[in-house]
């Protein structure tokens, strides 16, 4: 099969690939699905793909793909710091395209390729580098994809541009993680207070329940009269000691009350600033939404507190988002996360990347969901599926 055919096919397959890696269930198992593509697309023996929260490589998770050139080379275990030529692109943010001779003679390379493992194996030998940064709609770093020793000849514009085309597809995909890990995080910490909460009021109580015991007790011992008096005494210091735990209790239950709203205040605040659409739903309403909602359904945030989610869901969609959020309230087990369409206010249609957490709030089961706009990747995979079968139609009439 000649390079071009295996090229044509590889496009061809890049739709499954993109659902493969939406479908996969874990981050790391999407990874390697992506990489391992993204290598064949390019046409190069080494491809990498890195998922860097915030900048930080002591949390990054890193996929490898790499040709029969380089099997020796598959269980190389040392894994980037964020020196060298990582520098180059977490620090500027922009693409990187150099040939064998550029890339060696550049200062960030210098002693990269001599970094060993455990068992003394060197970093696989580059030729030639492609690195992609993964950026969020503000700019933000959350990655890099690279590639190293194309099949034939040197790196070029067109296989950047290749490269760029592929790191659009992941920025949603590493914009979400980043969203969901964050409040995963602020839900669980919420969970925690909460908990908290619940055992300061259940030993208190307890506390209660042994004092009137040991009083009660005491009752039944009194046989003298002689001891009468003292045992008035000891009623009242108890009475004391009780009248102080109930006003500890209640001093513990106003600071309870007080971590609550500031830990509510904090979420709030920080739900606020996200660009993601985040929102509490209750049967098919909203407890809650932020303002990224106003910008994604069109409709005020006072509109929403009044509205049902089944205002915009499309009709495609309506009864699929409407059984799971309702199954979910009801504790049971439905998918976390999912594609769908919605309607605005003015009519437009847009597609969300949605993901959903049960959560108590009010004392109520909800469900906290969120979801980032994809509509313009939507566009993409579509402009890419219509040039696909364009080049398609074109090559079949020509060797009609």
């Amino acid at each position: 099969m000649s390079d071009r055919s295996t090229r044509s096919s590889i496009v061809r397959d890049l739709d499954q690939t993109i659902a493969d890696t939406y479908a996969a269930e874990s981050l790391e198992q999407a990874l390697e699905v992506f990489v391992h593509q993204a290598r064949l697309v390019i046409g190069a023996h080494q491809a990498a793909l890195s998922y860097i929260p915030e900048g930080k490589f002591r949390d990054a998770i890193h996929a490898i793909s790499l040709s029969e050139k380089y099997d020796k080379y598959k269980s190389y275990d040392v894994m980037p710091t964020g020196e060298g030529i990582w520098t180059l692109v977490a620090s500027e943010k922009r693409s990187f395209c150099m040939t064998h001779e550029e890339l060696t003679r550049n200062p960030a390379w210098r002693g990269f390729g001599g970094l060993k493992d455990a068992r003394g194996l060197e970093h696989p030998p580059m030729r030639g580098w492609l690195a992609v940064p993964i950026l969020s709609h503000n700019q933000e770093f959350f990655g890099v994809l690279q590639a190293s020793d194309k099949y034939e000849g040197e790196f070029d514009e067109h296989d950047l541009i290749q490269l760029q085309h592929l790191a659009l597809l992941l920025s949603p995909i590493f914009e979400l993680q980043s969203v969901h890990q964050k409040l995963k995080l602020r839900t669980a910490q919420l969970n925690e207070q909460q908990n908290s909460v619940v055992l300061l009021a259940d030993n208190a109580n307890d506390a209660k329940l042994r004092a009137e015991a040991a009083e009660a007790k005491l009752a039944k011992t009194v046989q003298e009269l002689k001891i009468a008096n003292e045992a008035l005494e000891h009623k009242n210091r108890d009475l004391r000691n009780r009248y102080e735990a109930l006003e500890q209790e209640s001093a513990i239950r106003r600071h309870a009350q007080q971590s609550l709203l500031e830990s509510e205040r904090r979420f709030r605040t920080m739900a606020e600033t996200l660009p993601a659409m985040v929102a509490i739903f209750q049967g098919t309403g909203h407890s809650y939404v932020n303002p990224a909602c106003e910008q994604m359904t069109g409709y005020s945030q006072a509109e929403l507190a009044n509205l049902s989610f089944l205002t915009y869901v499309h009709p495609d969609f309506r009864e699929l988002v409407k059984e799971r959020s309702l199954a979910r309230q009801r504790g049971e087990d439905v998918p976390d996360r999912y594609e769908i369409r919605i309607v605005t206010k003015q009519g437009e249609d847009r597609w969300l990347d949605f993901a959903a957490a049960s959560i108590d709030y009010d004392g109520r089961p909800g469900v906290l969901g969120t979801s980032i706009d994809i509509t313009q990747r939507k566009k993409l995979e579509e402009s890419l599926r219509e040039a696909k079968e364009a080049a398609e139609s074109a090559s079949k009439a020509k060797s009609d």
